[in-house]
């Protein structure tokens, strides 16, 4: 009885050691799902046993699926000789966090162990036995969306989420005389533009004008063995471009010229005058420094043309990224694109009207003078009154003449302060003796946040008039309007003339009625 009561103890203790055990000693039978979160309707998963194995471990433990990990483990279906040991070379070259470095030579072989559609948000792929697996896309992805591919270990029901595979891109234009509202974009975050930087700006014609495109990379871009990445940008033809563009990549305070890894070219639409410029590397893992934090830089200047918009609906530019979509070797070549980014230049026109100061309906023609801007330099303009750029002298500024209708236009303004100087009066009025000063402001949009509308980004333009209140112009032909006034000169004749002859006889005849008056005046008091 004594040693019945001791087997019985043994039995027990070996049956709740079993039992403990249990996890250890799965069975091969026993599968699992494996979840895919964040998929999109259209996409087919495919599933690649690499390899298989026994589940030990114990819960609590610092590893994957609740501290089960593999052990035993053998080729899978779809790679080596199925049933065979791994070495263990292999499977230190996974744990030690290079399964990047395997995935991207692995090719499997066989048909998939499993394949699923997604059908919405949530692909779940169920029937796995305990193992190592690759889940792909099977097919090729078109537009903004990407393929992506996973290596894993399942050793229990398992989840994962779709991490963004997708690129952003986005345009910026440099103003060069407001603030900027923000320094950072929510749409390239962590990045810190540079000073000046945002999507709407203005300038005088002839002006050079700054822009950067600014690229990210994929969550997933370790998965690609190669990467292309082609910036397209489009110029309106209001802007020429000035064949200076630089290519860098940005990891955090750090920016390295790649610009000879790239291939810059352009081509200009005969019909349209835009200017395409397409800037592209063909395979951007050549370049060691990129990761998938790291950033696409191109800066390059253009020179707002005298073809350039005026006022609404300005000059807007755009820029769309292609880039590879699809990880899997099966699909290497494949492109997709992001959505387009746009930024906007705006330039404005001055009319200056000469009028007779007592009526101002009668306009005076041939009234002459020269525009300064509030650096010193004078306008220098076209035949059809279009700045072309500015001289450092007077006698460099083009002499701006009033027409029949007393008028004269200087197109292609920045807003800013400026000064008219009359160097000519028409004949037979004064010229002003002083300069006019002019202050164009154009209210305009400069923050991150732009929505693409160019009625948005150029609310309101007016011009003050030295110290007089300022006057709304026209902001759908982005015009300002001002009225200057000559007043006619003396009608005195000239000197010698009969006029002045008049006036010494007068004086004359004026000063010997008052001698005559205090002689006559003397005597009649001596006679008293």
């Amino acid at each position: 009885m004594k040693h019945a009561r001791k087997l019985a103890g043994i039995l027990l203790a070996m049956v709740m050691a079993l039992a403990l055990a249990l996890p250890a000693f799965a069975d091969e039978t026993t599968t699992y799902s494996l979840t895919i979160t964040g998929t999109k309707t259209g996409h087919t998963y495919d599933v690649y046993q690499i390899f298989t194995g026994e589940i030990s471990g114990a819960q609590g433990s610092s590893a994957e699926n609740n501290g089960y990990v593999l052990s035993n483990v053998k080729y899978g279906k779809n790679y080596g000789t199925e049933g065979n040991p791994v070495p263990e070379d292999v499977l230190k070259n996974i744990k030690d966090g290079t399964a990047e470095t395997f995935l991207a030579s692995y090719a499997p072989t066989g048909d998939p162990f499993k394949s699923v559609a997604s059908a919405n948000d949530n692909t779940v792929i169920s029937g796995l036995p305990a193992g190592y697996y690759m889940v792909k896309d099977k097919n090729a992805v078109t537009g903004q969306d990407a393929a992506t591919k996973y290596i894993l270990q399942v050793v229990g029901n398992t989840t994962v989420e779709v991490k963004s595979a997708v690129p952003t891109v986005e345009k910026k234009v440099k103003e060069n005389n407001k603030q900027v509202t923000g320094n950072t974009d929510t749409r390239i975050p962590n990045y810190k533009l540079d000073t000046g930087y945002n999507d709407v700006a203005d300038y005088n014609i002839g002006d050079s004008v700054s822009f950067q495109l600014i690229g990210t990379l994929p969550e997933r871009y370790a998965d690609y063995t190669t990467y292309k990445y082609v910036f397209h940008d489009t110029l309106s033809a209001g802007l020429t471009y000035n064949n200076d563009a630089k290519v860098y990549v940005v990891n955090g305070n750090a920016k390295t010229d790649v610009t000879s890894s790239f291939k810059v070219e352009t081509s200009t639409d005969n019909n349209t005058g835009k200017t395409s410029l397409t800037i592209s590397c063909t395979n951007l893992k050549t370049i060691s420094e990129v990761t998938k934090d790291s950033y696409i830089l191109v800066e390059y200047t253009a020179t707002l043309n005298n073809g350039a918009v005026v006022g609404l609906d300005g000059n807007p530019n755009e820029v769309y990224l292609e880039f590879s979509n699809n990880p899997n070797k099966d699909h290497e070549g494949e492109t997709g694109t992001t959505p387009k980014d746009e930024v906007i230049v705006f330039t404005y026109e001055l009319d200056v009207t000469k009028v007779d100061g007592e009526n101002e309906t009668t306009k005076l023609k041939d009234a002459e003078f020269k525009l300064k801007n509030s650096d010193g330099k004078w306008a220098v303009v076209n035949a059809d009154g279009k700045i072309t750029g500015w001289a450092g002298t007077e006698d460099g500024g083009t002499t701006l003449k009033s027409n029949d209708a007393g008028l004269f236009s200087v197109i292609g303004l920045d807003d800013g302060t400026y000064y008219l100087k009359e160097t000519k009066a028409p004949t037979g009025y004064n010229k002003l003796d002083s300069e006019i000063t002019l202050v164009v402001t154009a209210a305009t949009v400069n923050n991150q946040t732009w929505n693409g509308t160019a009625s948005t980004a150029l609310t309101e333009i007016k011009v003050k008039v030295d110290d007089g209140t300022p006057e709304a112009g026209d902001v759908n032909a982005g015009t300002v309007g001002i009225t200057v006034e000559n007043f006619a000169g003396s009608t005195l004749p000239s000197t010698g003339g009969i006029g002045t002859t008049i006036f010494y006889v007068v004086g004359s005849i004026l000063v010997l009625a008052a001698v005559v008056l205090l002689i006559t005046k003397k005597r009649m008091s001596e006679d008293k």
